[in-house]
């Protein structure tokens, strides 16, 4: 207990030394201090003074302070109250603070000490309130963040808002620019797609089925073959410029024409294919055409193919159908017309989906203005590359064809490569610049060397031969030697080469095979078919003569139902309807394939065509080349096949073929060309043995009865009976009501349609006609719409039927017959009288070297409808006709004068004297049918007419004059003649 006193009496006597010493040290700094008091409190006073001025001062800005204002938010009001709280503690501080000051008169020991003393025992006090006064600051701090951060955020919640609203704002503005972007891509998008279909309608007409079976069927160039007319070659050794390398310099740089010739069989073909298809032509083309695009169409004429395949029709067409599916944006400058009538009747499809007609009938006048159009427009950034093979091909006059490659020639955008055969015609017109022109068969010992030596090196034995022995690779050399650019020759030689090695053969038997050939053509066919077993003999010359007689290639099906038809045409017509499947497909053709190719040795040979999808029809027979069909058709040729088959019914045949296909046609097949071709051998077949023809008409009828068509089927179905003149067939259709064959009308409009063509072959329309009438409900049975459009296509193809006598009487007996039914013969075409245009166009055509016969004959057909009340004064060109055709006697005639002076070359006065005869008919029947005289003066017609030309014509027109003013007389007259009778009537009463 002591020891514990002990120390707690030490522990008390240090704390009192240590409140000593403190209290000395504070006395001291007090006595010395300017304040009067220590450090420490000076810092708490000059504290206190602040922080009672900054709550004063809050509490002025305070909302509080203001009864007008509203504090806005509860932290302002918990800052308001903390100020407060705070001034008060610091005040109670300030003033305990105060207390303890030492006056400037007390500063001496005592009073210092004392003074400290006090603040010692007051420091408890003053502590307490320091620590008051420190909780209100941070109070104070922490408020004032709260507030701080609330303005932020208010801020930041106002600049949200704000941006908010411009967002909306801006939301509205997108949703605005939205609907109108909307809208805008639905016009795009409408715009795109009737653009689309505007072009798809008028491409559509220049297609037609066989657009590319030429091309398909001839054969792809060896790959060892042709490359050397792409080489660049400038010179050989004598410094001559060759051939072989003036076609790539034309490509790249050259225009006009470029002419490729060479003998039959020496591959033109193959080549034409090869060049226009390979990228290097393109390559080179891009050149020539710098800056602008450059398209390449190509059209392969084919003489045994259908018209439009051999006609300038077709070559036109096929030209512009490969232009405008590559380059559609073009057909707005090509065919302006057309565009925007199509167009046109594009919008009225809108409103009635009925309405949208599209414009089928392309005339060759319009195609060729259209391409003329493309080859001269300036504005068209645009070059073209046209490859046109085989213009010996062309069936018509080869001038004809000439002339129109020519002529697209001299446009700056287009230049032409063409081939044909070197006859006088093709190098007289293209061949006289030896730059622009090139032999295939001088050319052409390389390839054929390199496609003997390749083709027969695929044959082990051969190869197996050409090791050991040089005599194989003389056998080649003496191949090539003996071709003269001949591939044809050559492929039949290696086929024969091939066989004797697959037989064995030694490399002396093979030489003397090579021996045996013929070295011409014609004798090495002749060969081939000696080679034919006496037993196949009737139906080689059967399947020969079916191939010669077809309008276009037909099917190896059709071959396999002709064998059908030879072994017993009753089997064909015992046969059920029937579908067949693949199989039994695959298992005909196989069959055929080995057939034909016994019977015909190779010259006739089956080819697959590409875009055929169906399998049974997918393969095609066709003539190795076309010197075989030559051959054939050559007067020894000819006898040798007749005197095989004598009298044998071949298009009688054909159709029992057709017929048998149409029964066995799988459930996928569409019958519409089927039935077409059968047509036209049905027409053909009525000729040749009218009784079996019959029989075989009845089937047809009795297969569509029983199958079921789509409604496109059926019309096209109804527009070929009609189009082939089958009177028979076409009165059972109408009599049983078939599909296709109900509307009268529309079968008279087929059959003024087929009416039309140019094709030869095409039947007279006249007994269709009569037989059309007949079944007519109603007098006016041939529409507005139906006449126009054949009255005004007749004008379009004056041209072509200037020399045709038979076709220009045909129209005019055809013409005869349905004036009296036609609803309104005035029809309008374009807001001018449709007929008008023909009677205006022969007025203006150029008749020199024409028969008078023909003339005549255009003249009548012209005049036709004014014997059934056609108006002369109908409206044509914002005028008359008859206006119209006195025009062209002021526009044409030299004038008498100037003739009677010599003034008049005589082929101008030639060509007006026939003008002034066609002019003056025109204009005498318009005066005798009542055309308005008052624009006709005497005085005129003696200026610019011959002198009993000009009489006569006055002597008609006093006489039609007076014959107006009669009628005009008893116009006026009669209205009195009742006026009199009705008042003397009024006087009775």
């Amino acid at each position: 207990m002591e020891a514990l006193a002990a120390i707690g009496l030490a522990s008390n006597i240090l704390q009192f030394i240590e409140f000593s010493v403190t209290l000395v040290s504070e006395s001291n700094e007090i006595r010395q201090s300017i304040s009067g008091t220590t450090k420490e409190f000076d810092d708490l006073e000059n504290m206190c003074e602040y922080v009672g001025r900054l709550s004063a001062d809050l509490e002025k800005a305070s909302p509080l302070h203001n009864s007008s204002a509203r504090c806005s938010i509860r932290a302002e009001y918990d800052l308001i109250q903390l100020a407060r709280k705070c001034q008060k503690t610091t005040n109670a501080l300030h003033s305990d603070l105060k207390a303890l000051h030492l006056g400037g008169h007390h500063r001496g020991k005592g009073a210092s000490f004392r003074r400290a003393l006090k603040v010692t025992l007051g420091r408890s006090r003053i502590k307490t309130l320091e620590k008051d006064v420190e909780r209100c600051r941070v109070d104070l701090m922490q408020c004032l963040m709260v507030i701080t951060s609330l303005q932020e955020i208010t801020a930041l919640a106002q600049n949200i808002n704000l941006q908010a609203a411009m967002i909306q704002d801006t939301q509205k503005d997108n949703e605005v620019l939205l609907e109108s972007l909307r809208h805008q891509l639905a016009l795009i998008n409408a715009k795109s797609d009737r653009r689309w279909m505007l072009e798809h309608s008028i491409v559509e007409t220049l297609h037609y089925d066989a657009l590319y079976v030429r091309h398909d069927s001839i054969p792809d160039a060896h790959v060892k073959t042709f490359h050397w007319i792409l080489e660049r070659r400038a010179r050989n050794k004598r410094g001559a410029v060759q051939p072989r390398s003036t076609f790539l310099t034309w490509l790249t740089k050259g225009d006009g024409l470029y002419w490729i010739s060479g003998k039959p069989g020496s591959g033109k073909s193959t080549l034409m294919k090869f060049i226009a298809g390979h990228a290097q032509t393109r390559d080179a083309l891009g050149k020539w055409a710098g800056s602008a695009d450059c398209t390449v169409a190509a059209y392969y004429f084919w003489s045994a193919g259908t018209s439009l395949q051999k006609t300038i029709e077709g070559l036109l067409r096929s030209l512009l159908f490969d232009i405008f599916t590559q380059k559609p944006q073009l057909m707005q400058i090509a065919v302006p017309d057309l565009w925007y009538a199509q167009n046109g009747s594009l919008s009225a499809r809108q409103h009635d989906p009925q309405s949208f007609q599209v414009q089928r009938h392309w005339s060759v006048s319009k195609m060729t203005a259209a391409l003329r159009r493309l080859a001269s427009d300036t504005s068209v950034n645009h070059r073209f590359c046209i490859f046109i093979d085989g213009l010996d091909e062309y069936h018509g006059e080869h001038l004809d064809v000439i002339q129109v490659v020519k002529s697209l020639a001299e446009g700056r955008n287009f230049k032409l490569c063409v081939s044909s055969r070197p006859w006088n015609v093709f190098e007289d017109s293209l061949g006289g610049e030896l730059v622009k022109k090139l032999y295939v068969h001088d050319l052409t010992a390389h390839d054929i060397q390199e496609y003997t030596s390749s083709t027969l090196g695929e044959d082990s034995n051969w190869k197996a031969g050409s090791l050991i022995d040089p005599r194989y690779q003389s056998l080649i050399n003496t191949i090539t030697s003996r071709a003269h650019g001949v591939f044809l020759w050559v492929l039949l030689v290696v086929r024969s080469i091939l066989e004797g090695v697959r037989d064995g053969d030694s490399i002396y038997l093979l030489e003397q095979r090579l021996e045996r050939i013929p070295r011409d053509l014609e004798p090495f066919f002749r060969q081939i078919l000696s080679s034919v077993s006496s037993l196949y003999y009737r139906q080689m010359a059967l399947y020969f003569r079916v191939a010669l007689e077809a309008m276009q290639p037909l099917t190896l099906m059709h071959y396999y139902y002709l064998d059908q038809c030879f072994e017993s045409r009753q089997s064909v017509f015992d046969a059920p309807v029937r579908p067949i499947d693949n199989h039994d497909i695959f298992v005909r053709h196989s069959t055929m394939r080995r057939r034909i190719n016994a019977r015909c040795k190779g010259l006739l040979e089956i080819h697959l065509i590409p875009s055929e999808t169906r399998p049974y029809l997918a393969h095609q027979v066709t003539f190795l080349h076309r010197t075989v069909r030559d051959y054939l058709r050559t007067d020894e040729m000819t006898m040798y096949l007749e005197n095989i088959l004598g009298d044998y019914p071949v298009n009688t045949t054909m159709l029992t073929a057709f017929i048998g296909m149409l029964r066995a046609l799988p459930t996928s097949g569409k019958v519409g060309t089927l039935f077409q071709e059968a047509l036209v051998y049905a027409h053909r077949a009525e000729k040749e043995d009218p009784e079996n023809a019959m029989i075989s008409v009845e089937e047809l009828h009795e297969i569509i009865s029983e199958r079921a068509f789509l409604p496109s089927e059926s019309t096209q179905m109804a527009r070929d009976a009609v189009g082939n003149g089958l009177c028979d067939f076409v009165a059972e259709c109408i009599n049983a009501r078939l599909s296709g064959f109900q509307d009268v009308t529309k079968l008279i409009g087929y059959a003024l349609e087929s009416s039309r063509s140019m094709n030869q072959g095409q039947a007279d329309m006249t007994a269709m006609i009569r037989l059309l009438l007949t079944k007519a409900t109603h007098t006016a049975c041939i529409d507005t719409q139906t006449w126009v459009d054949h009255i005004y296509h007749l004008s379009r193809i004056l041209e072509w039927t200037k020399s045709n006598l038979d076709f220009v009487k045909r129209q005019k007996r055809i013409l005869d017959l349905v004036l009296p039914w036609v609803e309104e013969v005035d029809g309008k075409y374009d807001e001018n009288v449709a007929w008008g245009h023909l009677l205006v166009a022969v007025g203006a055509y150029d008749w020199v070297a024409t028969p008078k016969a023909v003339i005549d004959a255009h003249v009548e057909l012209s005049l036709a409808v004014f014997a059934h009340g056609a108006d002369p004064d109908a409206c044509y060109h914002y005028s008359t006709v008859f206006s119209a055709v006195c025009n062209l006697v002021r526009h044409r005639s030299p004038g008498i004068e100037a003739e009677n002076r010599g003034w008049v070359p005589p082929q101008k006065r030639a060509r007006w004297r026939i003008t002034s005869e066609i002019l003056a008919k025109l204009i005498e029947a318009m005066v005798k049918a009542g055309a308005d005289l008052d624009g006709l003066d005497e005085k005129e017609l003696q200026s610019v007419f011959p002198r009993p030309t000009a009489s006569h014509l006055i002597a008609t027109i006093r006489h039609g004059k007076q014959s107006q003013a009669r009628r005009e007389t008893s116009t006026t007259e009669q209205p009195m003649g009742w006026v009199k009778w009705a008042a003397s009537w009024v006087w009775r009463r």
